[in-house]
Order: C-alpha cells, then structure tokens, then sequence
C-alpha cells in the first residue's frame, strides 16, 4: 500500500514538474526532473501491483491474475486514459492553442 501512495504521489510532482516546466532556464531543470520522477512512479506502480498479486492471489492463478492486471494497466486503462485526456486536451484548446500548464496540472 505504501508503494501505491509513493507513485500517486511521484506521478502528482510529475505533472506539476510538467506544468511549470519550459525549455528555457529552470523550467528545463523542472523537465528533467520529471523524467527522473517517472522512474519512480513506473516502477513503484508496477512492481507494486505485481507483487500485491504475488502475495494475495492463489499460486495455481498467478499467471492469469498477473495477465488481468496488465490488461487494466496497460490496455484497458492505458485506452480509457487516451480518450479522457485527448477531451481533457481539447477542453484547454481555443482557436488552436493548447493552454499546457492547465493540461497537466488537471491531470
């Protein structure tokens, strides 16, 4: 569980890094940083998920509830995430201009 909160968290710094970054003087340093704090949210998420399955799902299952818990991350979630946020990005999008700061930080 502790994991879990580690990543909300690491993914919340992560868009806010996002939010304020720009290519020029210290918002660069804040984009590099959440490229080093997506090391962190990835495999906190990950590998917590997979060891939760490792210790609470019956062995003779394990391969099928390691399946299933990729299927929501990676496919199910990773789709539904696709079309909330291309709406997310359109709600922040007049006459062509995307407003990036909002975009990630409701996020």
């Amino acid at each position: 569980m502790f994991t879990k909160i580690i990543s909300t968290l690491a993914w919340t710094l992560r868009f806010v890094f996002f939010g304020f970054g720009n290519p020029a003087g210290v918002g660069f340093l804040l984009l590099i940083l959440s490229m080093i704090v997506y090391g962190c949210t990835f495999d906190f998420f990950n590998i917590s998920g997979a060891i939760f399955v490792e210790k609470e799902v019956d062995p003779r299952i394990h391969a099928s509830a390691q399946g299933l818990f990729s299927t929501m991350v990676n496919g199910v979630g990773a789709y539904a995430g696709a079309i909330i946020s291309g709406k997310v990005v359109d709600y922040f999008t007049v006459d062509g201009v995307r407003d990036w700061q909002n975009i990630w930080l409701v996020f």
